[in-house]
């Protein structure tokens, strides 16, 4: 495939809007995304596959992740294994409804929340072990407050897992606030060790005064290690309700020499600007190790600096074009009738039926225009949502 630029992209413009100077069209690099958009619209063009690993690992029980930022809408061609790939290796991409209800095993969704693109995934794994299910303030140990916590009590009305979770309030005294557990009982990670990540359901109230998460974990508060997170496990900011927290022991800082065989004491710290707050909640602390996958998908930039950047809009004639040969044509003439706006003269409307039947074709077998023929070339690889036609039980899995 040629590496056809911007600069080519000119002088092949000027050959079909009667040898204009393009440099009289006004904001050109503009155009020529706004030209873009509308063949993205159409065709999911070959030339913008594009291969990225999904940042951190893919664990069982996890299912929100950050995705590729320039995947176009929801438009995946596959997700798979990095290495080890088996025939049941297999996803299909769900209705937002549909997966949430079932976290079916091998199935995805798209999902946009507050102007943030993120993706959903149920793949099987090792299951996580369970460091405390945070249902009780006295089962499996004793949990407390301490910092600027006050009014722990365990609450049965707002939690992810189990039956409950562990809730409390930040007098505002100070910046930090915490609950502590040190006589829960011992836990062997040792598999998990330097491997693993903690996962922590924390519920914030008013996001704006957090300042990040501290996680405690080892034999005692004088052996443990520990590490701050200021975002989501999927990567996202951290929003109003209920937020996953992953703590990479990779990385963690140790205190002291610690036992990851006899794991038995947690603290989780708040970090806040020292407004008065009401009902954090903590749920479920566990640990689990993933399995790295990559994300295969069609790219909404259709263009790349020399240097290999990929961009939506074009900066410099030396800018790159991520089309092949009947992709690329297929640009020049959505340039051109988008060039044609500009026009005044009486040739702008014979040119914008030119360009029109050239890419949409004259209505007859004879010229079914660039697009029609691009789809029969290079049908679309992308996976559609699909819902389950039928199911044998509601836990059918």
């Amino acid at each position: 495939m040629a590496d056809y630029t911007i600069a080519n992209l000119k002088d092949d413009l000027t050959g079909i809007v009667h040898s204009t100077d393009v440099s009289k069209i006004k904001n050109f690099y503009s155009l020529c995304h706004r030209a873009a958009m509308n063949l993205l619209a159409r065709i999911d063009p070959a030339a913008t596959i594009r291969t990225a690993q999904i940042t951190n690992a893919v664990f069982d029980d996890i299912h929100d992740y950050s995705v590729a930022n320039d995947l176009k809408g929801n438009k995946i061609i596959d997700i798979r294994p990095q290495a080890g790939r088996e025939i049941s290796d297999s996803f299909s991409q769900r209705f937002a409804r549909e997966f949430d209800k079932y976290k079916k095993n091998g199935t995805f969704r798209i999902r946009w929340n507050k102007g943030t693109k993120t993706i959903r995934i149920s793949a099987k794994g090792d299951s996580p072990i369970v460091l405390h299910q945070m249902d009780s303030i006295t089962a499996n140990g004793t949990w407390a407050v301490g910092g600027d916590g006050t009014n722990l009590t365990a609450d049965e009305d707002n939690y992810l897992s189990g039956s409950a979770s562990m809730n409390f309030d930040l007098t505002g005294a100070g910046t930090t606030g915490y609950i502590e557990n040190s006589t829960l009982e011992d836990v062997d990670l040792t598999d998990e060790d330097e491997i693993g990540s903690v996962f922590v359901r924390v519920y914030i109230p008013d996001t704006s005064i957090i300042t990040n998460f501290i996680l405690r974990w080892g034999n005692d508060s004088s052996n443990y290690w520990h590490r701050t997170v200021t975002s989501p496990h999927d990567q996202s900011t951290f929003k109003t309700g209920w937020n996953i927290l992953r703590f990479d022991w990779n990385g963690a800082t140790e205190v002291g020499t610690v036992d990851p065989a006899a794991i038995d004491y947690l603290r989780v710290t708040v970090t806040y600007d020292g407004t008065v707050e009401t009902d954090i909640r903590v749920d479920k602390i566990a640990c689990a190790v993933g399995r790295i996958y990559e994300q295969e998908y069609y790219s909404e930039n259709l263009f790349r600096s020399s240097a290999g950047t990929w961009k939506a809009t074009p900066t410099s004639d030396n800018d790159i074009i991520n089309l092949d040969e009947d992709g690329y044509n297929i640009l020049i003439y959505e340039c051109g009738l988008a060039s044609a706006q500009q026009q005044k003269g009486k040739d702008a409307i014979f040119d914008k039926n030119y360009f029109k039947e050239e890419l949409f074709g004259d209505g007859t077998p004879q010229k079914p225009g660039l697009y029609h023929r691009y789809k029969t070339d290079h049908p679309s690889e992308a996976m559609k949502p699909r819902a389950f036609y039928w199911r044998k039980s509601l836990y059918d899995k």
